[in-house]
């Protein structure tokens, strides 16, 4: 069975202080509690997302859900993917704030409080990410890309440099996952989402990758 890292056991208290912290009391959603996954798989191809979205009633719900089996056609794509890789999956958001409009997000993140709130969240991720040692990463949301990325516009983003060997992003200057594979993408699921042979053209840059680094195993 593949190890898991618990994100509830090790992070719980430290989203609490954040989402109780006086500061962000009158931030938009916030309200609303936190979702985040109970566990991440360790050494896995782990799918980077935005945020988790939101049909609830507007109360204080924290949680963590438990297992990649959540049956939400969001993570259905991951799966397919997995199946088409052989490669075990997980997924994390960048943030735990609960909303469904990006552009709703991106509004809190443009104001000078909400964006230290998330930039708080973004800290944990990180740890989250380095303590799970992924094999290889998707991003699969462009704004998302833009917070892992683009330091001029998140001072905390990761540094990169792009492979030519296998024609892809790695992960540079970072201890705990200093060559990590990086691919950034749009959304697998939506509106936006890739089409069909963009999707297969993804399936096959990871199996090239894998056979090509041997990462994952």
């Amino acid at each position: 069975m593949m190890n898991e890292f618990s994100v509830k056991e090790c992070y719980e208290e430290r989203l609490n202080r954040l989402w109780d912290d006086a500061r962000y009391s009158s931030l938009p959603f916030r309200e609303r509690g936190y979702a985040a996954p109970a566990e991440v798989k360790v050494n896995a191809l782990m799918f980077i997302g935005l945020n988790p979205s939101y049909q609830g009633d507007g109360t204080d719900e924290r949680h963590f859900y438990s297992g990649n089996g959540k049956l939400h056609r969001y993570f259905r794509k991951f799966i397919d993917v997995s199946e088409a890789t052989g490669l075990p999956w997980t997924h994390l958001d960048l943030f735990y704030v609960r909303e469904t409009n990006q552009k709703n997000m991106e509004g809190l993140c443009e104001d000078a409080v909400g964006r230290e709130f998330v930039r708080e969240q973004f800290a944990i991720t990180k740890d989250i990410m380095e303590q799970a040692k992924p094999c290889m990463l998707v991003v699969n949301n462009v704004y998302a890309k833009r917070w892992m990325k683009d330091k001029a516009f998140n001072p905390d983003a990761f540094d990169f440099c792009f492979d030519e060997e296998i024609g892809t992003y790695r992960i540079v200057n970072n201890s705990s996952l200093e060559g990590t594979p990086v691919f950034f993408s749009s959304m697998l699921t939506g509106q936006r989402a890739l089409d069909l042979g963009s999707l297969e053209r993804l399936e096959w840059h990871i199996r090239f990758v894998r056979k090509k680094t041997e990462q994952c195993g």
